[in-house]
């Protein structure tokens, strides 16, 4: 389940790519999310997310947990626990007695005091699993540089001191010149803003990506020329670089 992101430049189509989830531990009681009770014993494919991942043993002691792509650090007392990670994930599910709760993030990397639901004893169910729901995303950056033409309009004066002369044969003089010169405007024009759209695919897997598309805030769409075809394949620790250069006037 992978979270739009906000950020001009915007991939499509993560095909065989992963994400990561992570724990740590610590206090009760105090998660940044509600939990949302799921009945039964539900798994991240389940609850509709690409991956998940089960610390082993069954439930997880407080440690350090690694799978591909990342790591997990959980504190736990049995009932309730912390966790942080190296890859944001989307939700925890924790399984305890005959239910589970589920805790949705958007690419979280650690909460506190996480915990199994009520059971029938009216308190909370000792930990019976843990799983860590997540995809992987590229890490994608970009830059901007803009340029523009600015023609300045100049007024030029003139003045010569003396201006005339009444000399006869063999005589000589000397006039002065004077220019003076007034810088006494501007004019901007051909407004352009280029750069580079990085795409790195930082995760063990190879990526599919179907499309780079960028924008300008309240222009719109622009032209992004990439030097593959789409779909194309990133591999892991690839990068694949695209450029745009859109001319353009503000208001």
């Amino acid at each position: 389940m992978s979270k739009p992101r906000n950020l001009l430049v915007v991939l499509a189509g993560l095909v065989g790519a992963i994400a990561l989830l992570v724990l740590n531990a610590g206090s009760a009681r105090a998660t940044h999310v509600a939990p949302v009770l799921v009945p039964g014993n539900p798994n991240c494919t389940d609850r509709g997310y690409d991956f998940g991942f089960k610390p082993q043993p069954e439930p997880p002691p407080t440690g350090t947990y690694t799978f591909p792509g990342g790591s997990v650090t959980i504190t736990s007392n049995g009932t309730f626990f912390d966790w942080t990670s190296t890859l944001g994930m989307d939700a925890v599910i924790v399984k305890g007695g005959n239910n589970a709760n589920e805790y949705v993030y958007d690419e979280s990397l650690g909460d506190t005091g996480l915990h199994p639901p009520v059971n029938a004893s009216g308190r909370f169910a000792g930990i019976s699993h843990i799983e860590f729901c997540y995809d992987f995303e590229l890490t994608v950056s970009k830059t901007a540089d803009t340029t523009y033409t600015r023609t300045y309009t100049w007024d030029i004066k003139k003045s010569v001191t003396p201006a005339t002369w009444d000399m006869f044969t063999g005589d000589s003089g000397t006039s002065d010149y004077s220019v003076v010169v007034d810088r006494t405007g501007y004019t901007d024009s051909d407004w352009a803003v280029s750069g580079t759209i990085t795409a790195f695919n930082n995760t063990p897997y190879t990526a599919t990506v179907t499309s780079v598309t960028d924008s300008i805030s309240e222009f719109g769409s622009i032209s992004v020329s990439c030097p593959v075809s789409f779909p194309a394949a990133l591999a892991p620790g690839a990068s694949l670089f695209c450029t745009y250069n859109q001319g353009f006037r503000p208001d």
